[in-house]
Order: structure tokens, then C-alpha cells, then sequence
């Protein structure tokens, strides 16, 4: 923090050297034009009639030139001196920036030094409460050791007994029934103690293969449940196939009858279709008019329309005739000439 305020420092000081570098350049240029001014207005003066009072102007003026060069050089003075005082501070913060350096490596090496020391010390003391719990775990278990020690020797005075037992039993048994002639109560013992393990991995197989046994006979029991329920299952589901079957047959045959009398009445519909239709034909190409197209290349709709047209027409001539007829009834002559205009007209209409 105090580096960069002295950076600050430093940097205003240069900023007012510069600042007053420039007053004085500006203060130099004002002195020159002045000077030039006041020449040339000197020589006009001495050509006009007003001399005197010129002149007077120009000495203060003159007056004030000398004081800006006073003050100039006063600056120039001031400005050599802000120079060297600035070069000083510049090989000052030199010198800070360098034993800041230095400081700061110490500094670095005494943190450096004190968290090998920390690391150390409580490597030292991890170490000492290991060792000081190993001590305690260590004496616990050698009083825990004394304690069975005491008590096997214990045992083996109770056992003494139970050794010269096992010596008679030994010098009753056969020569060759112990093998092991190093320590015979040893191989005695190991014998004993094979044979107890063959009884207790027999007497085991024995109640594994009893289990198995009876696991078995349970599974054949299930199996044999199953079996059976199995069997009535499939006997009912025969049963209800064969009603399904049955029923199929007895909906087969019906569906059979009903096809059949539905194809005899298919057979006759359609041998009266083609009757209605030679019919149609039949009446087409007797309805016809001399104007009409051809029967044969109309749909039967078509010649259907024209039947009834055909029909239509010929009532109302009928009707028409009737009519006529029914009005001229007193004159013959000219009821057989009006119909047959009435006729004519007619038929040219339709």
C-alpha cells in the first residue's frame, strides 16, 4: 500500500514538473512577441508627434520584460531543482524496490523455515502418542499373556492326571496301532482327534443326506399333487374343447344350411335379375324413338329413365286424345283433323 502511494507521489510530482515546463515555454513565447511589439511600436513612436508619451510607455514595458526574465529564470531555477529532486526520489524507490525484494525473500524463508519446524513438531509429537499407546497396548497385552500363563499352568497340573491315564491306555493298545514314536500322547491325541472329526463329518453327511431324503420324498409328494391337478386341468379344459368343438360344428352346419338357401335365393334373384333386365332390354328397343340413340350403349339407369319416359309420353297422348275426343265428339270431321294436329304437335314436343 505504501509502494503504491509513494508510485502516486511520484507520479503527481513528474506531472507538475511537466505542468511547469510548459508555463515556462508559454511565458518564453509571451516575453519574444512583447518584445517584438514593443520594437515596432518604439519606431513608430519616434516618427509620430506624440514621442514622449510613447517612449515613457515603452520604458514600463521594458521594466515589465526585465521582471517576466526574472521570473523566468526563477522558474528555470525552480525547474533544475524539481529535476534533480525528482532524479533523487527515482533512485530512492529504486533502493525501496530492492530491499523490498530483500525483505520480502527473508520474510519467505522464515515462513519457509517455521512450517518445516510445525511439520516437524507435530510429525514428533503423532510419533510420541504412537509410541506411548503401543507402550500401553503392549503392557496390557503382557499382563493379559501372564494371566493365560497362569492359567495353562494350572491346567496342566489339573491334566497331569488325564496324562498318566492316557499312559496306561497306551501300554494297552497294540504296538502298531500308533505310528508316531516321537510323542506318543501327541499321536494318541491326533488319533482322537481324527477319528472325532471323521464321527462329526459322518454324523453331518448323515444328517445332510436325511435332509436331501426327506426334501425329495416332499418334492415327489408336490410333484405327484401337481401331477394329478395337472392331469384334471387338461381333462377339463378337454372337456370344454370338445363343447367348443361341438358348438363350432352345430354353428358350421348352420352357417352351411344358410349359405346354401342364401345361394338357392342368390341364384334365383339373379336369374329374375336377368330376366328384369332382358326385360328392360326387350322394352328399350320397343320405346324407342325415331330420334333416340341406339339402346345398346346406354347404362341400364338410362334405359330405365327412357322406359319412363316413354310411358309418361304415351299416357299423355292418351290423355290428350281422350280429351279431344271427348269435346269434338259432335263433329267428326273436324275432331279427326284437330287430333291429328293435337298429335302431331305432341310428339314433335316430346
Amino acid at each position: 500500500m505504501e509502494f503504491n502511494n509513494s508510485n502516486n507521489f511520484f507520479s503527481t510530482q513528474q506531472d507538475e514538473s511537466a505542468s511547469e515546463e510548459e508555463d515556462t515555454r508559454t511565458t518564453k513565447n509571451l516575453a519574444t512577441e512583447v518584445l517584438a511589439e514593443n520594437d515596432k511600436d518604439t519606431k513608430d513612436i519616434t516618427k509620430s508627434i506624440y514621442g514622449g508619451a510613447l517612449l515613457r510607455k515603452q520604458i514600463k514595458l521594458a521594466e515589465a520584460d526585465r521582471l517576466l526574465l526574472e521570473k523566468r529564470r526563477y522558474f528555470q531555477r525552480k525547474i533544475t531543482a524539481s529535476t534533480a529532486r525528482r532524479t533523487n526520489l527515482t533512485n530512492r524507490q529504486l533502493e525501496l524496490r530492492d530491499q523490498m525484494k530483500k525483505f520480502e525473500g527473508f520474510v519467505r524463508d522464515n515462513e519457509a523455515k517455521r512450517v518445516r519446524a510445525l511439520s516437524k513438531y507435530q510429525t514428533e509429537m503423532y510419533l510420541c502418542k504412537v509410541r506411548t499407546r503401543e507402550e500401553a497396548d503392549l503392557k496390557t497385552e503382557l499382563t493379559r499373556v501372564k494371566q493365560v500363563y497362569e492359567k495353562m499352568k494350572k491346567k496342566v497340573q489339573q491334566y497331569k492326571t488325564f496324562e498318566e491315564y492316557l499312559m496306561q491306555v497306551i501300554d494297552m493298545l497294540p504296538p502298531d496301532y500308533i505310528k508316531i514314536a516321537d510323542n506318543v500322547l501327541g499321536g494318541l491325541i491326533m488319533r482322537y482327534n481324527t477319528l472325532y472329526e471323521t464321527n462329526i463329518s459322518l454324523l453331518k453327511e448323515m444328517n445332510e443326506k436325511s435332509e436331501q431324503i426327506r426334501e425329495a420324498h416332499a418334492k415327489l409328494v408336490s410333484l405327484r399333487e401337481e401331477h394329478a391337478s395337472h392331469i384334471l386341468t387338461l381333462n377339463s379344459e378337454l372337456a370344454a374343447l370338445y363343447t367348443k368343438r361341438e358348438r363350432r360344428n352345430e354353428s358350421f352346419q348352420r352357417h352351411e344350411q344358410r349359405f346354401s338357401n342364401t345361394h338357392r335365393e342368390l341364384r334365383t334373384q339373379l336369374s329374375l335379375f336377368g330376366t328384369v333386365i332382358r326385360s328392360i332390354d326387350n322394352l328399350v328397343g320397343k320405346c324407342a324413338w325415331p330420334y333416340t340413340a341406339a339402346p345398346g350403349d346406354l347404362t341400364l339407369s338410362l334405359k330405365l329413365n327412357r322406359i319412363m319416359d316413354y310411358i309418361l309420353t304415351t299416357r299423355k297422348i292418351i290423355a290428350e286424345v281422350e280429351q279431344m275426343r271427348t269435346k269434338n265428339s259432335s263433329n267428326p270431321d273436324k275432331y279427326g283433323k284437330s287430333e291429328t294436329r293435337s298429335v302431331q304437335s305432341t310428339y314433335r314436343t316430346s
